[in-house]
């Protein structure tokens, strides 16, 4: 029942087996292999819409992929950007306007004390808004508010009395009887 065929392996009493060399065997699965990857790059030129055979059209969808990649980065870059000078200009503004309520400019010229500062911060890079508003006010005085009002100051000992007896303490002495004259 046993019989050994020409490349010495038995044979059962089965269907018939066909034997094959180690290297039949490599070349076999080589083309399998070059048919797999064959049938790869074409499903895969199909989803990508490029011709993956062709080194230059490759090279040419990589780039333009990286290239969208950089421009989505890039876009969000420039809108933090653009977030980030929003910010610093509404800082700005407030420092602007924190330094004008320090030096106590007069609201009629706070535009024009603004404008010069700037000026003198472009000028002077080291300085910054409350030094280039104090410059100012030091070299133009008359932007300053006094805080006086009505005859009276802020930093008078007799700002509790309203406008005119606070008018008359400056230029009327009392006298011991309660009768009021100039001072001289």
């Amino acid at each position: 029942m046993e019989e050994e065929n020409d490349k010495g392996l038995e044979n059962t009493d089965g269907p018939e087996v066909e034997t094959i060399t180690k290297e039949e065997a490599q070349k076999m699965v080589e083309e399998a292999k070059k048919n797999a990857k064959t049938t790869f790059s074409r499903d895969l030129s199909k989803k990508l819409g490029v011709n993956v055979f062709e080194n230059d059209e490759l090279d040419a969808y990589v780039e333009t992929q990286q290239n969208k990649v950089d421009r989505t980065e890039f876009d969000a870059l420039q809108k933090e950007n653009e977030e980030f000078k929003k910010f610093k200009t509404e800082r700005d503004q407030y420092a602007l306007e924190n330094a004008l309520i320090k030096n106590k400019v007069q609201d009629d010229y706070q535009d024009k004390v603004k404008k010069l500062a700037k000026l003198e911060m472009q000028e002077n890079d080291d300085f910054d808004y409350n030094q280039a508003v104090e410059k100012v006010v030091t070299d133009m005085p008359f932007f300053v508010n006094k805080g006086k009002k009505l005859g009276m100051g802020f930093d008078d000992e007799n700002a509790n009395e309203n406008g005119l007896e606070s008018f008359k303490r400056k230029r009327y002495k009392e006298n011991a009887d309660g009768t009021w004259s100039k001072k001289r």
